[in-house]
Protein backbone atom coordinates (compact mmCIF):
# COMPACT_ATOMS: atom_id res chain seq x y z
CA UNK A 1 0.00 0.00 0.00
CA UNK A 2 2.87 2.38 0.64
CA UNK A 3 3.44 2.60 -3.11
CA UNK A 4 -0.16 3.56 -3.83
CA UNK A 5 -1.12 6.86 -5.32
CA UNK A 6 -2.33 9.87 -3.32
CA UNK A 7 -5.27 11.91 -4.60
CA UNK A 8 -6.22 15.52 -3.96
CA UNK A 9 -7.98 16.31 -0.69
CA UNK A 10 -10.83 18.71 -0.02
CA UNK A 11 -14.59 19.02 -0.17
CA UNK A 12 -14.50 20.97 -3.43
CA UNK A 13 -12.43 18.24 -5.02
CA UNK A 14 -14.76 15.59 -3.63
CA UNK A 15 -17.68 17.21 -5.36
CA UNK A 16 -16.15 17.36 -8.81
CA UNK A 17 -13.58 14.67 -9.56
CA UNK A 18 -13.30 10.92 -9.69
CA UNK A 19 -9.98 10.79 -7.87
CA UNK A 20 -8.96 7.45 -6.45
CA UNK A 21 -11.93 5.55 -7.85
CA UNK A 22 -9.49 4.89 -10.71
CA UNK A 23 -8.49 6.61 -13.90
CA UNK A 24 -11.45 8.00 -15.82
CA UNK A 25 -11.79 6.10 -19.11
CA UNK A 26 -11.06 8.41 -22.08
CA UNK A 27 -14.47 7.71 -23.63
CA UNK A 28 -16.41 8.48 -20.42
CA UNK A 29 -18.44 11.68 -20.42
CA UNK A 30 -20.82 13.36 -18.01
CA UNK A 31 -24.38 12.17 -18.48
CA UNK A 32 -27.47 14.33 -18.14
CA UNK A 33 -30.47 12.94 -16.28
CA UNK A 34 -32.48 12.97 -19.50
CA UNK A 35 -30.25 10.32 -21.04
CA UNK A 36 -30.89 7.84 -18.22
CA UNK A 37 -34.56 8.44 -17.51
CA UNK A 38 -35.81 5.26 -19.14
CA UNK A 39 -33.41 3.03 -17.24
CA UNK A 40 -34.10 4.84 -13.99
CA UNK A 41 -37.85 4.34 -14.26
CA UNK A 42 -37.45 0.69 -15.13
CA UNK A 43 -35.36 -0.09 -12.08
CA UNK A 44 -36.73 2.16 -9.37
CA UNK A 45 -40.35 1.30 -10.05
CA UNK A 46 -39.86 -2.45 -9.73
CA UNK A 47 -39.96 -4.34 -6.47
CA UNK A 48 -39.61 -1.26 -4.28
CA UNK A 49 -41.93 -0.30 -1.41
CA UNK A 50 -42.74 3.40 -1.39
CA UNK A 51 -42.83 5.41 1.83
CA UNK A 52 -44.90 8.44 2.65
CA UNK A 53 -43.36 11.81 3.36
CA UNK A 54 -43.82 11.43 7.11
CA UNK A 55 -41.52 8.39 7.26
CA UNK A 56 -44.18 5.67 7.27
CA UNK A 57 -43.91 2.74 4.88
CA UNK A 58 -46.68 1.86 2.45
CA UNK A 59 -48.08 -0.51 5.10
CA UNK A 60 -49.03 2.51 7.22
CA UNK A 61 -47.03 1.26 10.22
CA UNK A 62 -45.01 3.93 12.06
CA UNK A 63 -41.24 3.88 11.76
CA UNK A 64 -39.98 3.00 15.24
CA UNK A 65 -36.42 1.97 16.05
CA UNK A 66 -34.46 2.56 19.24
CA UNK A 67 -31.11 2.48 17.47
CA UNK A 68 -29.93 2.00 13.89
CA UNK A 69 -26.46 1.64 12.39
CA UNK A 70 -25.98 2.62 8.73
CA UNK A 71 -22.94 1.38 6.81
CA UNK A 72 -22.21 2.77 3.34
CA UNK A 73 -19.93 0.24 1.63
CA UNK A 74 -18.69 1.39 -1.75
CA UNK A 75 -16.78 -0.16 -4.61
CA UNK A 76 -13.67 1.87 -5.44
CA UNK A 77 -12.46 -0.04 -8.50
CA UNK A 78 -11.61 1.88 -11.67
CA UNK A 79 -14.97 1.30 -13.35
CA UNK A 80 -16.62 3.50 -10.72
CA UNK A 81 -14.72 6.59 -11.91
CA UNK A 82 -17.46 8.07 -14.14
CA UNK A 83 -19.98 7.75 -11.27
CA UNK A 84 -17.80 8.87 -8.35
CA UNK A 85 -18.54 12.59 -8.28
CA UNK A 86 -22.30 12.08 -8.50
CA UNK A 87 -22.27 9.41 -5.81
CA UNK A 88 -20.40 11.66 -3.40
CA UNK A 89 -22.84 14.50 -4.09
CA UNK A 90 -25.78 12.19 -3.34
CA UNK A 91 -24.15 10.98 -0.11
CA UNK A 92 -23.67 14.55 1.06
CA UNK A 93 -27.28 15.40 0.23
CA UNK A 94 -28.42 12.36 2.21
CA UNK A 95 -26.48 13.67 5.21
CA UNK A 96 -28.58 16.84 5.28
CA UNK A 97 -31.87 14.92 5.07
CA UNK A 98 -31.43 11.70 6.96
CA UNK A 99 -32.50 12.93 10.40
CA UNK A 100 -35.83 14.12 9.06
CA UNK A 101 -36.35 10.94 7.02
CA UNK A 102 -35.57 8.69 10.01
CA UNK A 103 -37.27 10.80 12.66
CA UNK A 104 -38.77 7.66 14.23
CA UNK A 105 -35.27 6.31 14.99
CA UNK A 106 -33.99 7.06 18.47
CA UNK A 107 -30.27 7.24 17.73
CA UNK A 108 -28.10 6.10 14.86
CA UNK A 109 -24.51 5.76 13.66
CA UNK A 110 -23.33 6.25 10.07
CA UNK A 111 -20.05 4.87 8.71
CA UNK A 112 -18.25 4.47 5.38
CA UNK A 113 -16.20 1.51 4.22
CA UNK A 114 -14.50 0.31 1.04
CA UNK A 115 -14.26 -3.01 -0.76
CA UNK A 116 -10.51 -2.52 -0.55
CA UNK A 117 -8.49 -2.05 2.62
CA UNK A 118 -8.09 1.65 3.52
CA UNK A 119 -4.75 3.29 4.20
CA UNK A 120 -4.41 5.29 7.40
CA UNK A 121 -3.82 8.99 6.83
CA UNK A 122 -1.33 9.70 9.59
CA UNK A 123 -1.87 13.45 9.23
CA UNK A 124 -5.57 13.08 10.00
CA UNK A 125 -5.56 10.83 13.03
CA UNK A 126 -3.55 8.36 15.07
CA UNK A 127 -3.97 4.61 14.93
CA UNK A 128 -5.74 3.66 18.18
CA UNK A 129 -3.98 1.47 20.70
CA UNK A 130 -4.21 -2.15 19.57
CA UNK A 131 -5.48 -1.05 16.18
CA UNK A 132 -2.90 -2.68 13.92
CA UNK A 133 -5.73 -3.88 11.70
CA UNK A 134 -6.80 -0.38 10.68
CA UNK A 135 -5.38 -0.90 7.20
CA UNK A 136 -7.03 -4.29 6.74
CA UNK A 137 -10.24 -5.06 4.92
CA UNK A 138 -13.05 -4.42 7.37
CA UNK A 139 -11.68 -1.25 8.95
CA UNK A 140 -13.92 1.80 8.69
CA UNK A 141 -12.89 5.21 7.34
CA UNK A 142 -12.41 8.15 9.70
CA UNK A 143 -11.90 11.01 7.27
CA UNK A 144 -8.93 12.69 5.65
CA UNK A 145 -8.25 15.99 7.36
CA UNK A 146 -8.84 18.02 10.51
CA UNK A 147 -12.62 17.77 10.10
CA UNK A 148 -12.33 14.29 11.61
CA UNK A 149 -11.66 16.00 14.92
CA UNK A 150 -15.23 17.30 14.89
CA UNK A 151 -16.48 13.80 15.58
CA UNK A 152 -13.69 12.84 17.96
CA UNK A 153 -11.75 10.82 15.38
CA UNK A 154 -14.41 8.10 15.44
CA UNK A 155 -14.66 6.07 12.24
CA UNK A 156 -18.39 6.85 12.16
CA UNK A 157 -20.88 9.64 12.79
CA UNK A 158 -23.67 9.83 15.36
CA UNK A 159 -26.88 11.85 15.36
CA UNK A 160 -25.09 14.32 17.66
CA UNK A 161 -22.70 15.22 14.82
CA UNK A 162 -23.21 17.62 11.94
CA UNK A 163 -24.05 14.90 9.43
CA UNK A 164 -23.63 17.05 6.33
CA UNK A 165 -20.14 18.17 7.38
CA UNK A 166 -19.30 14.72 8.73
CA UNK A 167 -20.20 12.96 5.50
CA UNK A 168 -18.17 15.59 3.63
CA UNK A 169 -15.18 14.58 5.74
CA UNK A 170 -15.76 10.84 5.39
CA UNK A 171 -16.66 11.25 1.73
CA UNK A 172 -13.31 12.90 1.18
CA UNK A 173 -11.80 9.56 2.11
CA UNK A 174 -13.34 8.06 -1.01
CA UNK A 175 -11.07 10.16 -3.22
CA UNK A 176 -8.14 10.64 -0.87
CA UNK A 177 -7.39 7.05 0.09
CA UNK A 178 -4.28 5.33 -1.21
CA UNK A 179 -3.86 1.93 -2.78
CA UNK A 180 -1.87 0.23 -5.46
CA UNK A 181 -2.80 1.71 -8.86
CA UNK A 182 -3.22 -1.84 -10.18
CA UNK A 183 -6.13 -2.44 -7.80
CA UNK A 184 -9.08 -3.76 -9.78
CA UNK A 185 -10.58 -6.48 -7.60
CA UNK A 186 -14.00 -5.58 -6.19
CA UNK A 187 -14.03 -7.79 -3.07
CA UNK A 188 -17.48 -6.71 -2.01
CA UNK A 189 -18.69 -9.86 -0.24
CA UNK A 190 -15.34 -10.21 1.54
CA UNK A 191 -15.81 -6.64 2.76
CA UNK A 192 -19.32 -7.24 4.08
CA UNK A 193 -18.13 -10.28 6.01
CA UNK A 194 -15.01 -8.53 7.29
CA UNK A 195 -16.99 -5.54 8.55
CA UNK A 196 -19.49 -7.79 10.34
CA UNK A 197 -16.74 -9.95 11.82
CA UNK A 198 -14.87 -6.86 13.06
CA UNK A 199 -17.02 -6.95 16.20
CA UNK A 200 -15.11 -10.04 17.34
CA UNK A 201 -11.67 -9.02 16.01
CA UNK A 202 -9.64 -7.16 18.69
CA UNK A 203 -7.60 -5.19 16.13
CA UNK A 204 -10.60 -4.13 14.09
CA UNK A 205 -12.74 -3.49 17.15
CA UNK A 206 -10.15 -0.91 18.18
CA UNK A 207 -10.49 0.67 14.73
CA UNK A 208 -14.25 0.48 14.36
CA UNK A 209 -14.97 1.39 17.99
CA UNK A 210 -18.17 -0.64 18.33
CA UNK A 211 -19.86 1.00 15.34
CA UNK A 212 -22.39 -1.82 15.02
CA UNK A 213 -23.84 -3.16 18.24
CA UNK A 214 -25.48 -6.42 17.21
CA UNK A 215 -28.33 -7.29 17.46
CA UNK A 216 -29.24 -3.65 16.83
CA UNK A 217 -30.51 -3.19 13.27
CA UNK A 218 -27.83 -2.63 10.63
CA UNK A 219 -28.55 -1.07 7.23
CA UNK A 220 -25.84 -1.77 4.65
CA UNK A 221 -25.94 0.61 1.68
CA UNK A 222 -23.93 -1.17 -0.98
CA UNK A 223 -22.69 0.86 -3.99
CA UNK A 224 -21.21 -1.31 -6.74
CA UNK A 225 -21.07 -1.34 -10.53
CA UNK A 226 -19.09 -4.51 -11.23
CA UNK A 227 -19.01 -8.21 -10.49
CA UNK A 228 -17.78 -9.27 -7.06
CA UNK A 229 -14.38 -10.99 -7.04
CA UNK A 230 -14.18 -12.07 -3.40
CA UNK A 231 -11.95 -14.94 -2.40
CA UNK A 232 -14.68 -16.90 -0.62
CA UNK A 233 -17.59 -18.60 -2.35
CA UNK A 234 -21.01 -16.99 -2.05
CA UNK A 235 -22.12 -19.79 0.28
CA UNK A 236 -19.09 -19.20 2.50
CA UNK A 237 -19.84 -15.47 2.58
CA UNK A 238 -23.47 -16.07 3.55
CA UNK A 239 -22.47 -18.60 6.22
CA UNK A 240 -19.94 -16.19 7.72
CA UNK A 241 -22.32 -13.24 7.64
CA UNK A 242 -25.11 -15.22 9.30
CA UNK A 243 -22.73 -16.58 11.94
CA UNK A 244 -21.79 -13.07 13.07
CA UNK A 245 -25.45 -12.05 13.49
CA UNK A 246 -26.71 -15.09 15.37
CA UNK A 247 -29.05 -17.39 13.48
CA UNK A 248 -30.07 -15.20 10.54
CA UNK A 249 -29.73 -11.77 8.94
CA UNK A 250 -33.13 -10.63 10.17
CA UNK A 251 -31.63 -7.53 11.82
CA UNK A 252 -29.69 -6.60 8.65
CA UNK A 253 -31.08 -4.60 5.74
CA UNK A 254 -29.31 -4.39 2.37
CA UNK A 255 -29.89 -1.41 0.09
CA UNK A 256 -28.13 -2.08 -3.20
CA UNK A 257 -27.27 0.89 -5.40
CA UNK A 258 -26.19 -0.85 -8.57
CA UNK A 259 -27.20 -2.14 -11.98
CA UNK A 260 -30.39 -4.10 -12.54
CA UNK A 261 -29.69 -7.72 -11.54
CA UNK A 262 -32.14 -9.05 -14.15
CA UNK A 263 -29.12 -9.27 -16.46
CA UNK A 264 -27.71 -12.16 -14.41
CA UNK A 265 -26.10 -14.48 -15.33
CA UNK A 266 -25.35 -12.69 -18.62
CA UNK A 267 -23.90 -9.61 -16.89
CA UNK A 268 -25.51 -7.16 -19.33
CA UNK A 269 -24.49 -3.55 -18.66
CA UNK A 270 -27.00 -0.94 -17.58
CA UNK A 271 -27.58 2.35 -19.41
CA UNK A 272 -24.54 3.98 -17.77
CA UNK A 273 -22.26 0.98 -18.49
CA UNK A 274 -22.66 -0.36 -14.95
CA UNK A 275 -22.65 -4.15 -14.72
CA UNK A 276 -24.75 -6.11 -12.20
CA UNK A 277 -22.94 -8.18 -9.60
CA UNK A 278 -24.43 -11.64 -9.98
CA UNK A 279 -22.51 -12.94 -6.97
CA UNK A 280 -24.02 -10.21 -4.79
CA UNK A 281 -27.42 -11.16 -6.20
CA UNK A 282 -26.76 -14.78 -5.22
CA UNK A 283 -25.73 -13.56 -1.75
CA UNK A 284 -29.07 -11.75 -1.51
CA UNK A 285 -30.98 -14.82 -2.66
CA UNK A 286 -29.22 -17.21 -0.27
CA UNK A 287 -29.02 -14.91 2.74
CA UNK A 288 -32.32 -13.04 2.45
CA UNK A 289 -34.81 -14.02 -0.25
CA UNK A 290 -34.74 -17.81 0.17
CA UNK A 291 -35.14 -17.59 3.95
CA UNK A 292 -38.10 -15.23 4.02
CA UNK A 293 -36.12 -12.00 4.46
CA UNK A 294 -36.66 -10.60 0.97
CA UNK A 295 -38.30 -7.46 2.39
CA UNK A 296 -34.94 -6.62 4.00
CA UNK A 297 -33.54 -5.81 0.55
CA UNK A 298 -34.19 -2.93 -1.87
CA UNK A 299 -32.43 -1.80 -5.05
CA UNK A 300 -31.76 1.57 -6.65
CA UNK A 301 -30.37 2.34 -10.10
CA UNK A 302 -26.76 3.49 -9.86
CA UNK A 303 -27.21 5.46 -13.10
CA UNK A 304 -29.23 7.99 -11.15
CA UNK A 305 -25.99 9.23 -9.57
CA UNK A 306 -25.37 10.95 -12.92
CA UNK A 307 -28.45 13.14 -12.60
CA UNK A 308 -27.79 16.81 -11.98
CA UNK A 309 -30.24 17.19 -9.08
CA UNK A 310 -28.43 15.23 -6.37
CA UNK A 311 -30.90 16.42 -3.73
CA UNK A 312 -33.84 14.90 -5.62
CA UNK A 313 -31.97 11.62 -6.02
CA UNK A 314 -31.15 11.64 -2.30
CA UNK A 315 -34.81 12.19 -1.45
CA UNK A 316 -35.83 9.21 -3.59
CA UNK A 317 -33.11 7.09 -1.99
CA UNK A 318 -34.27 7.96 1.51
CA UNK A 319 -37.88 7.05 0.68
CA UNK A 320 -36.72 3.57 -0.31
CA UNK A 321 -34.29 3.25 2.61
CA UNK A 322 -37.14 4.03 4.98
CA UNK A 323 -38.99 0.97 3.67
CA UNK A 324 -35.99 -1.22 4.55
CA UNK A 325 -35.56 0.39 7.98
CA UNK A 326 -39.23 -0.18 8.68
CA UNK A 327 -38.73 -3.89 8.11
CA UNK A 328 -35.60 -4.39 10.22
CA UNK A 329 -36.61 -2.20 13.14
CA UNK A 330 -38.50 -3.73 16.06
CA UNK A 331 -41.20 -1.52 17.61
Amino acid sequence: MSEGRTCAVGAAVALSVSGCFGALPPEATATDASSTTGAVDAVTSTGLVAASSDGDSSSGAPLVCEHLDILVLTDVSGSMAPLAGGIINVLLAIGTRIEEAFEGVGTFNIALGYNVAPVVNQQAYEIPAGGEGCTQLGALVRGVDECAEDFELRPYLTDDDDLGAGLTCLGGGLISAQWDPSYETPRTLDSIVALLEAEDDPALTACNEDFHRSPDPLLIVLIIDAEDESEASVLEAVTSAVATQGTSLENVGLFLIGADASGCPDDDPNACDAHPSCRVQEFIDRGFTNVGLGENVRRFNICRSLERDSAAVADDLLVQMTAVVQNICTP
